[in-house]
């Protein structure tokens, strides 16, 4: 966040500069105020660009097995033009590479699944996805199993059938474990 205001403040004074001298090689023949609005503009359109581009940056960084599931859009009163063009601004991703399943429960497969938010750290849990039926559930590190190799205590939250993180999971050429 502080390198994005830096860089839009720094944005900001070099195109000024380039517009004083721009205003001064002209024999001041420009109008003065071409210098302020010209640093805003580009101001504007700098944070504009960081913003939108943010999902499409960071996702290209991550690695061959970790795939985008879901994104997630923001609308913000205080920037309306995400009320006309919403903006993503966080997103879940899988690690295909930890998909899992258990041989006494073919039916269900475990995953990393990492949740990253712009301006936050990155989140990773561990999630149970039933492949039979659209359901997932977050493992904590206290969530204890039977024998059968399911949680004894299950917290599933319903999915709709083309949920995009439980298709990647069920989909998934399996790795045993």
């Amino acid at each position: 966040m502080l390198l994005g205001l830096v860089g839009t403040l720094v944005l900001g004074i070099a195109i000024g500069g380039v517009l004083t001298a721009l205003y001064r090689l002209s024999g001041r023949r420009l109008p003065k105020w071409i210098i302020p609005v010209g640093a805003g503009l580009g101001m504007i359109v700098f944070h504009a660009w960081n913003e939108y581009t943010w999902f499409a940056r960071t996702a290209s960084q991550l690695p061959p097995d970790v795939q985008v599931g879901q994104t997630y859009t923001v609308k913000n009163a205080i920037q309306p033009w995400t009320l006309v063009f919403p903006r993503i601004d966080r997103f879940s991703a899988v690690d295909l590479g930890s998909v899992r399943t258990n041989e006494k429960a073919p039916g269900y497969r475990l995953a990393q699944v990492h949740l990253v938010t712009r301006f936050a750290p990155t989140g990773t849990t561990r999630q149970l996805f039933d492949c039979n039926e659209p359901r997932r559930m977050v493992l904590g590190e206290d969530t204890e199993f039977n024998e059968d190799g399911l949680p004894k205590t299950p917290n599933w939250q319903v999915l709709p059938a083309n949920d995009p993180l439980l298709e990647k999971v069920c989909t998934t050429p399996l790795a045993s474990g």
